[in-house]
Formats: structure tokens, C-alpha cells, sequence
């Protein structure tokens, strides 16, 4: 069994190290796809598999959605895949491949975090959420091999959601209550493995405010994040100092 790694990047992984030295020593237990809005791509990851058609269009969009279909169609024909995992440019691991690997491979669980948006405590993340009756957010997205092979089966679903902004955190939930299916047909756990801060304010003004980017990582938030069950962090800066050994020590 493998663990697909999909990345949707600007033009490059912000740190690459970081992810070639989680990699190393895992080579038969990952397969990893690239699709980039840029013509060339600096990645350097072994293994990788630079998909050849690039999405054009800021996130959040219907075209950034069908991308990450178009990938996941391509992750999917190889039959050791066993789950299936969505990054940006801007994630990093903060524990070690092995620990991510028996998590997912204990059962057949997919991931996908729901969690609604207080106006009172994020508001302005909810604003950006004006548009839907259930304003939740998704992130840290898992699918296994059922719920992937039913998301492309039903893209058509697309078509119906043009006018939703950010339409990447909702669509997978979407399409699942669109076609009266439950959760529960495709052993979803409304949890995530990546963490991301949508309560705090990115510290500098190069970043956009939310969901928070950071600038500092030190050994105290890696702890703090395992300990809450996270494998994986978003809105990591590429200017960020990390300490790699202490990401992946554990």
C-alpha cells in the first residue's frame, strides 16, 4: 500500500529539503504528483510526477477544484494507492513519514474536517462564506480509494457551483450531499491530520492575514501540534526558519 502525496503549487514546494529528507528511506510507500500554475516548477523530490496540465486560475476556483480532480484521476490508476492526500506549496510535515503511514493505513478512513465558522470569533474568514446556506470550512483533506473514484465520477457537479467563492473547502462535502450520500458511505472522519490557524493573524503584512502564516516555527508549536493528533501544518512562509530534525525527529 501506497500513500499519495498531491501537491497543487504555484511554482515550487516552499521546503523541499524538509519533505525530501520525510521522504528518505520511504520510497516503496509513496507516490507523489505535482501540478504547478507555472510552466516550469522547482520541486527536486524523488519519485515526483510532474503533471503535465497546469491549472490557471487563483485558488479557490472551479479550475483549481478541476485540477485537483484531474490529479487525483491520475493518482488513482495506480492501484498500490491506497489514500490520497491534497498540500499546497506552503505545507509541511511535523512528524515522520512512518507515523503518518501506520495512522492511515489502520483502516479504511477518509478525512474532512468541518468546522463551522463562528462570525463572532473568525469573522473574517466567515465573510468569505456569505454565499452558502452551512458555512463550513474544509481542510486537511484524506481520501481513500471510494470517495476518490466517486469525486471523479460526479465533476459534472461542478457546473452548479460556479458562483461559490472558495468553492476547493466545500465542494467534496457538496457533491457528497448532492447525490443524498452520507459521510458514513465512505467511512469519513470529520477530523484532520493538517493543521491550519484560521483564528490568528498572519504577523506580516507580505502574507494575507487568514488563515494565519508563520514566520516562526519553534519545538514548543511542533509539540503542541502532535499532541492534538496533527502529521502536517499550512501556511508555512518559504522565508520561515525551521529546524528539519525537530519536524520529523518524531
Amino acid at each position: 500500500m501506497k500513500i499519495a502525496f498531491l501537491f497543487i503549487v504555484k511554482d515550487r514546494i516552499n521546503k523541499v529539503n524538509l519533505w525530501k529528507k520525510y521522504f528518505q528511506g520511504y520510497e516503496d510507500l509513496y507516490t507523489c504528483y505535482i501540478i504547478s500554475k507555472s510552466d516550469t516548477i522547482e520541486y527536486e523530490i524523488p519519485n515526483a510526477i510532474n503533471i503535465s496540465d497546469k491549472y490557471n486560475s487563483d485558488y479557490g476556483g472551479v479550475k483549481y477544484v478541476k485540477s485537483i480532480l484531474f490529479m487525483l484521476k491520475e493518482a488513482i490508476a495506480n492501484k498500490k494507492n491506497y489514500k490520497f492526500i491534497i498540500f499546497t506549496e506552503s505545507c509541511i510535515p511535523i512528524t515522520n513519514f512512518n507515523n503518518l503511514y501506520k495512522h492511515l493505513t489502520k483502516d479504511n478512513s477518509s478525512f474532512i474536517n468541518m468546522m463551522h465558522v463562528i462570525d463572532t470569533e473568525w469573522k473574517a474568514a466567515a465573510n468569505r462564506y456569505n454565499q452558502l446556506s452551512r458555512r463550513d470550512i474544509q481542510q486537511g483533506i484524506v481520501f481513500n480509494r471510494k470517495l476518490a473514484k466517486f469525486l471523479i465520477s460526479t465533476k459534472s457537479r461542478l457546473s452548479n457551483v460556479t458562483n461559490v467563492y472558495n468553492i476547493d473547502e466545500h465542494y467534496y462535502a457538496y457533491v457528497i450531499i448532492a447525490n443524498k450520500m452520507k459521510f458514513d458511505d465512505f467511512d469519513i472522519i470529520c477530523t484532520s491530520p493538517l493543521f491550519v490557524n484560521w483564528k490568528d493573524k498572519s504577523e506580516s503584512k507580505n502574507h494575507r492575514p487568514y488563515p494565519k502564516t508563520y514566520l516562526i516555527i519553534d519545538k514548543e508549536l511542533i509539540k503542541t501540534l502532535r499532541n492534538n493528533n496533527y502529521f502536517f501544518m499550512r501556511k508555512v512562509a518559504n522565508e520561515t526558519n525551521i529546524d528539519i530534525d525537530a519536524c520529523i525527529s518524531e
